[in-house]
C-alpha cells in the first residue's frame, strides 16, 4: 500500500473494487495511468451510459497524457460507434481546478 494512502479498503477482487469506488464516489478523477485505469474509465462510462449513475466522470489529462485516448474517442464517434456526445460521459480536465473549480 502507498504511504500516501489514508485508508485502506481490502477487496476480493477488481469487480468488487470497481463496484465499491463507484458506490462511494460523488465524482471519479482518472488520473494517468495503464490498463486498470482504462479499464476504471470504460466500467464508470459504460454504466453511465445505460443509466446505473450520474455521477461525474473526468480524465485529468496532464501534459497531454490522454490525448490518444480522446482522439481514438473522438475517431469512433466520428465513425458511429459511440452513441451521443462521449464528452457527455467522459470529461476532459487540464487541471484538477477545472474539475473542482479551485
Amino acid at each position: 500500500m502507498s504511504d500516501y494512502v489514508d485508508v485502506e479498503i481490502p477487496c476480493d477482487n477488481l469487480s468488487d473494487r470497481k463496484d465499491l469506488m463507484l458506490a462511494q464516489c460523488d465524482v471519479a478523477v482518472a488520473l494517468p495511468g495503464g490498463i486498470g485505469t482504462l479499464d476504471e474509465i470504460f466500467t464508470m462510462a459504460a454504466a453511465h451510459a445505460i443509466g446505473y449513475h450520474s455521477k461525474p466522470l473526468y480524465i485529468l489529462n496532464v501534459k497531454g497524457f490522454w490525448n490518444a485516448l480522446i482522439s481514438m474517442l473522438d475517431g469512433l464517434a466520428q465513425q458511429g460507434m459511440v452513441r451521443g456526445r462521449w464528452r457527455d460521459i467522459i470529461r476532459v480536465a487540464d487541471s484538477m481546478g477545472e474539475i473542482f473549480g479551485d
